[in-house]
């Protein structure tokens, strides 16, 4: 196991946005970084500003090209994992061979399918987290080297006590602390009309 590990990391970097994007939707996706980060032994590495600048002057002028890589983030031998949160219909820096794309979210309609296989036609790999988008797929006959790749929240939210209780409240991923703040709210108000249920019945 210890050789796998190894291996995978001599061949792979997990590039991340954490240093840029800070919205709480996004740190689901991080922790699922750090997971594939600890499991494989790969590294996490912010992406670096040359090719963010790079994507977006592409994008502004509509020029299509593949990625000069950063130096000075990625080791230019290996392949780049990549989350991307929905799928891209643009061809960019990101659609290169080198880059094994991970697809959250597909929601797009079926006349931009044929824009989804221009922007992901160069991609070594395309995961795809949904098992339903990659049926669709496979039933469209996608040209694309495509796999499914379940996501879940990470294991350490799991316990392996459990208690004896009647409703479960899970909040994961995209955290609202307005939410939160109403939810013990609603577990205060629930505790409270309990008590004084109890105390009206004896």
């Amino acid at each position: 196991m210890c050789k796998k590990k190894s291996t995978i990391s001599k061949q792979i970097n997990i590039i991340s946005k954490r240093n840029r994007n800070h919205e709480l939707y996004f740190h689901i996706v991080y922790e699922w970084e750090d997971c594939l980060g600890n499991l494989l032994n790969i590294p996490v590495k912010s992406e670096g500003i040359l090719t963010v600048l790079t994507n977006k002057a592409c994008k502004q002028l509509h020029f299509p090209v593949t990625h000069t890589f950063d130096l000075l983030t990625t080791n230019i031998t290996k392949k780049i994992f990549r989350f991307d949160l929905t799928a891209r219909q643009n061809n960019n820096v990101y659609n290169n061979n080198k880059y094994i794309s991970c697809i959250i979210d597909y929601y797009l309609r079926e006349d931009q399918y044929d824009e989804f296989l221009k922007a992901y036609n160069r991609n070594a790999l395309v995961l795809i987290s949904s098992r339903e988008v990659y049926e669709y797929l496979v039933s469209h006959n996608c040209p694309l080297p495509i796999e499914h790749f379940p996501l879940s929240i990470p294991e350490y939210y799991w316990q392996d006590s459990y208690f004896k209780k009647e409703y479960d409240l899970v909040m994961c991923g995209r955290q609202n602390p307005v939410l939160e703040r109403y939810s013990d709210m609603v577990v205060q108000l629930a505790m409270e009309l309990a008590e004084n249920l109890i105390s009206y019945v004896s």
